[in-house]
Formats: structure tokens, C-alpha cells, sequence
């Protein structure tokens, strides 16, 4: 039987590196999208080449019911859930309108549970599952100019803590990863001046790579993982902020 994986921001740069380290005869994997088509189509293609079924949801996870509409098209069970949708906004914390606030909020938290509720109780039942979200450094030491992001990024890792510690009894894992600068289209915006002076700021001297991302994933899914529970799993090349 097929491991069925679901991956949020399936389009993005850490979303298709993961549905492709994941690609294989094995899986089943839900591939969701929002703005994306063509990129998931496109990776659609690539994860049936390798072996995997494919199916794409399209969905809007920033606002309670598009959330709610996406969550009324998946299919359950699914064995894994990775969260790997979200928006960043920069800028000054006093800027932000209550709109701006509310979606971001939504999209990396409240869709996270709401999702993370809908396919738990499969999971409970058979005594196994897996869940991951994608979080950020800032979300263990905060950022300047991105006060909302780190916000939610810290929220999603005390949700992690917190459920990992209530379903661990079911066989359930709940981790996260929490990437440092990583070259997505998240460092679109920035200057080659402003990223030269971040690398400095990098012990390891490099941005990290969203496949890398991909294979802390790939290993929390493991029968090797099944004790890594309730766990930040930092990825910074030495990079504290």
C-alpha cells in the first residue's frame, strides 16, 4: 500500500524539493498549490516520472473558510502532513494593516492546525503518522523588519512541542524544521549587496539549498525517526541571527 504524503506550498522553492525527494513508486502524494499552476503541473510530471501518484489541490490557506474549502477536498488517510506554505512580510511592525496580520497568521498557523486536525484522527486510529512543519530561524530568535513572520514561525513551533507530546502515545511524530537563509524566491527582493553582507553573517559562509531542507524531511519520515518527537530541527549553517 501506497504512503500517502500531503506537502502545502508543493510550489514553492522547499515545497518541490520535497515532493521530489519524495517521488517514488511508494508514494501518493497530495501536491498543493495556490498562485502555482504551472509549477505544480510542471512537478506533477516530474513525481509521476519517478514512480509516484499524483494528485494536486489547488487552495487558499491565508482566511478560515478558503481554508476550510480546501480541507473539504482532501482525502484521508493520510500517513504524512508537511506544512510547507507561507508568505514573508517585511517591513516595519507599526506598517502592518489588521488584514496583512490576519493572512499571515492563517497561513502559517491556523491552516497548519486546522489541516493537522483534519487528518490526526486516521492517524490515532492506525497508531502511526507523521507531521512536519516547515518553520524559520526566526521563529527561534525573531527578526527585525519581520516581526509577523517570526511571530508565526514561534508559533508553529510551540504547536509542534505541544501536539508531538499529545499524539506520541498514538505513534505519532510531530517535528519541525526550521531553515536558515535558504535560496528560495523568498530572497527574491533582497540586492546582491544585501545578500553578500548576510553570507558574512553565515559562520558556514553559504546559503543553505532547499534540497537540503528536503532531506531533513525525508529522514523525519523514517522508521530511523520514530523517536525524534517534538523536535527543532535547525538548519543554519551556524547562523543564530
Amino acid at each position: 500500500m501506497k504512503q500517502s504524503v500531503l506537502i502545502t506550498g508543493a510550489s514553492g522553492g522547499i515545497g518541490q524539493a520535497i515532493a521530489t525527494s519524495l517521488s517514488n513508486a511508494g508514494t501518493h502524494l497530495f501536491l498543493h498549490y495556490f498562485k502555482g499552476k504551472e509549477r505544480a503541473e510542471k512537478l506533477k510530471q516530474i513525481c509521476e516520472a519517478s514512480g509516484s501518484e499524483v494528485t494536486l489541490i489547488q487552495g487558499d490557506l491565508t482566511s478560515s473558510s478558503s481554508t476550510s474549502a480546501f480541507i473539504n477536498e482532501l482525502e484521508v488517510p493520510i500517513d504524512a502532513f508537511i506544512h510547507a506554505s507561507g508568505h514573508d512580510l517585511y517591513g516595519l511592525y507599526t506598517d502592518y494593516t489588521d488584514e496583512e496580520r490576519d493572512a499571515l497568521m492563517h497561513h502559517h498557523v491556523y491552516s497548519a492546525m486546522a489541516i493537522a486536525k483534519r487528518v490526526l484522527p486516521t492517524m490515532i486510529q492506525k497508531k502511526s503518522g507523521r507531521i512536519i512543519l516547515i518553520s524559520s530561524i526566526w521563529g527561534e530568535v525573531g527578526a527585525s523588519m519581520e516581526v509577523l513572520y517570526s511571530t508565526a514561525k514561534g508559533a508553529q513551533l510551540a504547536f509542534v512541542k505541544a501536539l508531538a507530546k499529545e499524539v506520541a502515545i498514538s505513534g505519532i511524530t510531530v517535528n519541525a524544521v526550521s531553515p536558515g537563509v535558504v535560496e528560495t524566491n523568498m530572497m527574491a527582493s533582497f540586492s546582491a549587496d544585501d545578500k553578500e553582507e548576510l553570507t558574512s553573517r553565515i559562520p558556514a559562509g553559504m546559503f543553505g539549498t532547499p534540497e537540503q531542507i528536503a532531506s531533513a524531511c525525508s529522514y523525519l519520515l523514517t522508521e530511523e525517526a520514530a523517536y525524534v518527537n517534538g523536535h527543532v530541527f535547525s538548519i543554519n549553517g551556524g547562523f543564530n541571527g
